[in-house]
């Protein structure tokens, strides 16, 4: 449905975006994941009409969409501080693209009314605004987007001005309207867990470039580089330090990977300390108490640490355990 292709983005003499390609599929959520100043929110706002591109192409169905003007692109837009109008209730903010449409009033209302009832917001139409809680007037600026019945709905970090619990909830509720609609959307956020649990598939953005795109269980499983394992938590990075008859050397052992990578990762999926004794000699470090686990850091004679998972009784700081590594779960990573 949605192409780009070769985008490039200059500010001044900083590179924004650096030929960014990807695609978006009819009817899935693709999250554009990264840290703040990768380009993701450029990017949108380009595909938006909102800024301009130096070179590249963005197609919607097969046409350019980049000369037309933003509000003829049929998009809905949702932001992270709402931009709701505070002088307009709830209908009436619902109301506003509608409006811009020319619906007949009755139409409007009717309208109104269904999509306010697919936020959980019924009953709320004549509230003010500013009444509402930060919960509500974003399920407000959802339900704003979603009149107009957009071909694309686009959404700006959308749950990142909210608390914790909040935010948990929000997220399993937007995936849900969004699915059932079955819309497309472009989903912006720098939350792993957010982009996790909320997408079909994720783009990692790093340094305004596209470092690897994939549905968000085999992201987490295999991700493709270290930028990408480190900024989804996960740190048990180990660099190659030489090739010795197919095996990957490195600080903790050898490993027997695909390829020629230049670092390999410990998934924490994998680690485990040995029932029987047998395994790399590690010591523990710390524990640290999260609920139902402990997260455990260990450290190997050569100084690296590695991290992951414990449940059960845990080891003492400063104790010797045997750490055990299921081979599959050594995933190797690109520069």
């Amino acid at each position: 449905m949605l192409i780009i292709r070769d985008l490039t983005r200059t500010l001044g003499e900083r590179p924004v975006l650096r030929g960014v390609d990807v695609e978006g599929v009819r009817g899935e959520i693709l999250c554009l994941l990264g840290p703040s100043g990768c380009g993701k929110t450029t990017l949108l706002r380009i595909i938006a009409g909102l800024e301009q591109a130096d070179t590249g192409t963005v197609t919607l169905d097969g046409a350019s969409i980049l000369a037309i003007p933003v509000h003829q692109r049929g998009f809905g837009l949702m932001f992270q501080d709402f931009a709701l109008f505070p002088h307009l209730t709830v209908a009436d903010n619902v109301a506003f693209g509608l409006r811009m449409q020319r619906m007949a009033a009755a139409l409007q209302r009717q309208r109104v009314m269904d999509v306010l009832a697919l936020v959980n917001l019924t009953g709320f139409e004549g509230r003010d605004v500013a009444s509402l809680s930060g919960g509500e007037r974003q399920r407000v600026a959802l339900a704003r987007s979603l009149a107009p019945n957009p071909r694309l709905l686009m959404l700006d970090e959308p749950l990142s001005s909210l608390d914790a619990a909040l935010r948990e909830e929000l997220m399993v509720e937007l995936r849900r309207i969004i699915k059932q609609l079955g819309l497309t959307a472009i989903y912006v956020t720098h939350d792993q867990h957010e982009a996790l649990a909320t997408a079909d598939r994720i783009a990692v953005m790093n340094q305004g470039r596209i470092e690897q795109v994939a549905a968000p269980s085999d992201l987490y499983r295999r991700p493709a580089t270290a930028f990408v394992a480190r900024f989804l938590g996960l740190e048990n990075v180990l660099p190659v330090l030489r090739w010795d008859g197919g095996l990957a050397q490195t600080a903790m052992g050898a490993f027997t990977v695909t390829g020629q990578p230049e670092a390999v990762l410990l998934h924490p999926a994998g680690l485990s300390l040995s029932a029987d004794g047998a395994g790399i000699p590690m010591q523990v470090v710390e524990h640290i108490y999260q609920g139902d686990h402990y997260r455990l850091r260990v450290r190997h004679v050569s100084g690296q640490e590695v991290t992951f998972k414990h449940y059960g009784a845990v080891p003492s700081a400063g104790d010797t355990i045997a750490l055990r590594i299921a081979p599959e779960w050594v995933v190797p990573l690109g520069s």
